[in-house]
């Protein structure tokens, strides 16, 4: 699977779920920078016809807000558990949602995502690709594994 393939998965899936699920729209892509400190981000495997790592990083503001969408409360109201459960809840739909671009017919068991350090979700053969919603940046993350 080629790398351009996967970076429009990773736009069309974070678009479609950040607006239907979060109510939040994509403004515009950013430069992938380095692992912000402040930022939130979870991380989950897969496997199936493929094995992998899904993976979303979020700057805090932006965690704020999609919790807040995600909850229907106000930007300011979600705890910090509760953010940390829905950038949880992102990841999953988010992966779900690319894999399901790359591979229509393919059967995936998606694992249990967590929260990581920011820094963990850039490894050797990650794509990546990073946007702008406004209320600070969302940058999703796939690895896939070498077919066996």
């Amino acid at each position: 699977m080629i790398d351009r393939e996967v970076a429009e998965s990773l736009a069309a899936a974070a678009s479609d779920v950040l607006e239907t699920m979060f109510f939040c729209s994509v403004l515009g892509e950013v430069p992938v920078g380095a692992a912000l400190p402040e930022a939130v981000a979870a991380r989950l495997p897969f496997n199936g016809a493929r094995s992998g790592a899904f993976g979303v990083r979020l700057t805090e503001g932006a965690a704020q807000v999609i919790a807040a969408g995600f909850l229907a409360e106000e930007a300011n109201e979600p705890t910090r558990e509760q953010v940390a459960e829905v950038v949880c809840e992102l990841a999953n739909m988010m992966c779900g949602s690319v894999l399901s671009r790359l591979d229509r017919g393919a059967h995936f068991d998606l694992g249990s995502p967590a929260l990581v350090e920011p820094a963990a979700l850039s490894a050797p053969g990650t794509v990546c690709r990073a946007f702008d919603i406004g209320d600070g940046e969302v940058a999703v993350f796939l690895r896939m594994d070498d077919p066996a």
